[in-house]
């Protein structure tokens, strides 16, 4: 509430990148309403935005919402949305009055022909906002946040639009009507409405009257350019990346070297990659004609072990940036360079949702030698994908280690494991044989072998172990002694050795989920042939994304069903629920149209615009079937119904679209970076709006006219002849 009342806050022009988009799109919107409606029309239906907005922020604390960038991009999402109630009821109202005089009786009437559709409009636009409640996972708080704040500010418009806006409509002067001496802004939107008027007599109506008499190959048309949209995805002019790369204000360089490297070596490594940032910065200051400070404006250098470190930095923000993260990331790797001793060296984001590994699974398997050799197959498989980089292994060899086994006959001899390992612990640890006491300390005295001795295996040869009955035998004929490689870590789950195979992926050039699911076998094959004992799961950001991708689909679904119900029921049909719903699709062309022409890749956050465009779209082609069929209950012929209908209905729908599509305008353009996360979804919804008004305005009507005509009945009228 403070950010809407604090007014000095705009005047001094210091606006949220958030706030300034919001406060744009309203404009924007106005703008777009006052060139339809008449000025007081539009500023009792603009009305309701405040209302609807301070009513979702009274109740946003309830559901544990605070206000952030997502919750205010919610806002943005709502504000062309939150005034279509209210523009299909006042260009109702109004119309009625126009054609029968100014009356309170006028009013309620033209509020109440379109009270039932507009309605159930609006209650399956919260529909498909619903599943953004229950998407789960680690990204569910960001989307619960947008789905919240549009879910409640749609209640409140509700109650506006149904109650509060006829009410003003009723008490409005309508002294302007047919004036000889009209205002500017009045020939405006005379000008604008004669246009309307032209555009809806000359080219509307011949269209859709050539669009009933051939509705199927109306439908063949729209489901062509449907194939058309989905082959942008194949041949790659718009790419899919299920988690894009979200924009940080920090990254770090990370690195590991071998065990039992000197804490010395590692920290010159860790003062190599850190001068490697600081003549990044110097090169890229010197390019640009600057002195220092182009890439970073801090840095902080650790060792987290003897062997590994990392160097955090935090970069330039926005317009004061040279380069962005991901350039700078890359350069500063190359400027890192090759590492000699080190087994790993990365760069990541680190702040944002999904950092870390791009690309990451889990092997799990009793025999450790299998899982070994399944993850070192696997690693060198994932090495193989174009784009593909900084390929680990868990499992990966450590530092060298002698390894001991009981033979047969070691354990024929009484022998075990246990007194193998305790007698060589004894020779080369020592035993403890007595204490002694020197003042106020305790001396152990430990027996074993010289420390010359102790530091050659060659002595580890020689040893001989006792056994049971007190003979003396050479190692090597009661055992077996190998040289190996001791594990890094040991990981276990569900009591299994684990092995984690991670790696990062130039998302420019493959999409990680797509790489993990070509690892995948099919069900119920092991993951390496040659180990079918070795198990397999996704881990990390593939797994988040991989149970991301189900919670939608299923969230989708969900969301179709439930709007497929709340349509059916002021239409009582249901069949033309149907014909409605084929707009979604529709709408997913514009959506990725949309993404062509900005050039933006398709991502998580564009099928959530997609999701909520599912229940945006349908709301113009409830009231233009509503509106047909209250047309046939008075005994009008189908083809005049229609025209009738769409002429009536035209600005209506045209301009619920305009207002949707220009209040997600200065979002879709922003240059910040932190935007370019929710940017996507935007588009979606935006471009996805503006296309489906295509799909109401012409394909609707066809499609009402071929159910018709699959019903057995005439769809021409006296003086029109059915082809």
């Amino acid at each position: 509430i403070a950010t809407w009342s604090d007014t000095s806050h705009y005047v001094r022009g210091r606006l949220d990148m958030m706030e300034r988009n919001m406060l744009q799109g309203a404009v924007l919107v106005l703008l777009t309403l006052t060139l339809f409606l008449r000025l007081k029309v539009a500023f009792w239906v603009m009305l309701g935005l405040p209302v609807a907005f301070l009513g979702a922020f009274v109740f946003l604390p309830v559901v544990d919402i605070s206000i952030n960038m997502l919750s205010m991009f919610g806002f943005i999402v709502v504000l062309g949305i939150v005034v279509d109630d209210a523009i299909v009821i006042g260009e109702s109202a109004y119309a009625e009055v126009q054609h029968k005089g100014h009356s309170l009786k006028n009013v309620v009437v033209g509020a109440q022909k379109v009270a039932t559709p507009a309605t159930f409009g609006v209650m399956t636009t919260i529909a498909a906002f619903v599943p953004m409640l229950f998407v789960g996972t680690l990204f569910g708080s960001f989307f619960e946040a947008i789905g919240w704040v549009v879910i409640l500010c749609l209640l409140f418009s509700l109650v506006e639009s149904k109650l509060i806006l006829p009410a003003h409509l009723a008490h409005m002067k309508t002294t302007d009507i047919g004036t000889q001496n009209p205002g500017l802004l009045l020939r405006i939107q005379r000008q604008v409405n004669h246009g309307l008027a032209h555009v809806i007599k000359n080219n509307y109506r011949p269209t859709i009257a050539k669009a009933i008499k051939r509705p199927g190959l109306t439908l063949t048309v729209f489901v062509a350019i449907f194939v058309l949209s989905l082959g942008l995805f194949n041949n790659g002019l718009v790419r899919f990346v299920m988690m894009p790369d979200f924009v940080s204000d920090f990254v770090q360089a990370d690195f590991a070297m071998a065990q039992g490297t000197p804490k010395e070596r590692s920290k010159e490594v860790l003062k190599h990659v850190e001068d490697a940032l600081v003549q990044l910065d110097k090169d890229v200051s010197e390019s640009v004609g600057k002195t220092s400070g182009s890439v970073f404006t801090h840095r902080f250098a650790v060792l987290d072990s003897q062997i590994s470190g990392r160097v955090v930095v935090e970069l330039v923000k926005d317009e004061y940036a040279v380069i962005d993260g991901k350039e700078m990331l890359k350069r500063w790797t190359e400027y890192i360079g090759e590492i000699p001793g080190a087994t790993q060296v990365g760069t990541l984001s680190l702040s944002g949702p999904g950092q870390g590994a791009d690309v990451s699974l889990k092997l799990v398997g009793n025999n450790t030698e299998e899982l070994r050799l399944a993850a070192e197959i696997l690693a060198a498989r994932l090495a193989e994908f174009e784009g593909v980089s900084d390929v680990r292994n868990s499992m990966e060899a450590g530092k060298d280690e002698i390894e001991l086994s009981i033979k047969p006959i070691g354990r024929n001899l009484g022998l075990s494991q246990s007194d193998l390992g305790r007698q060589i612990r004894q020779a080369y640890y020592g035993e403890e044989v007595q204490r002694l006491q020197r003042g106020n300390d305790e001396v152990k005295v430990m027996l074993r072998y010289d420390r010359e001795t102790r530091e050659s295996l060659k002595s580890l040869d020689e040893l001989r172990i006792r056994t049971s009955a007190g003979d003396e035998l050479p190692i090597k004929t009661v055992a077996d002694v190998q040289l190996g490689k001791a594990a890094n870590a040991i990981e276990r789950v569900n009591r299994k050795r684990a092995a984690r195979i991670t790696a990062m992926v130039d998302k420019a050039i493959a999409d990680p989920q797509t790489i993990a699911a070509q690892l995948m076998p099919e069900p119920g094959q092991p993951i390496v042939p040659a180990f079918p004992e070795v198990g397999y799961d996704l881990d990390g950001n593939t797994k988040e994304m991989s149970n991301l991708a189900k919670n939608l689909s299923v969230g989708m679904a969900a969301a179709i069903l439930l709007i497929y119900v709340l349509l059916a029921i002021p239409l009582k049909s249901y069949l033309q629920p149907l014909i409605i719903m084929l707009v979604i699709p529709f709408g997913i062309t514009g959506a990725i149209i949309g993404h062509l022409l900005l050039d933006m890749t398709f991502s998580m956050m564009s099928i959530f615009g997609v999701i909520a465009l599912t229940g945006v779209v349908v709301n113009d082609s409830l009231v233009m079937v509503d509106y047909i069929n209250k047309e046939r209950d008075e005994g009008i012929d189908i083809i005049s119904a229609v025209k009738h209908a769409g002429s009536k209905r035209f600005r209506a729908i045209l301009l619920t679209s305009l207002t949707t599509f220009f209040g997600l305008l200065p979002i879709m353009f922003e240059q910040s970076l932190q935007a370019k996360v929710i940017i996507p979804m935007a588009v979606s919804l935006a471009f996805g709006i503006l296309f489906a008004t295509v799909i109401t305005l012409i394909l609707i009507p066809a499609l009402y006219a071929l159910l018709e005509r699959l019903k057995g009945h005439k769809i021409h009228s006296d003086n029109e002849v059915s082809t």
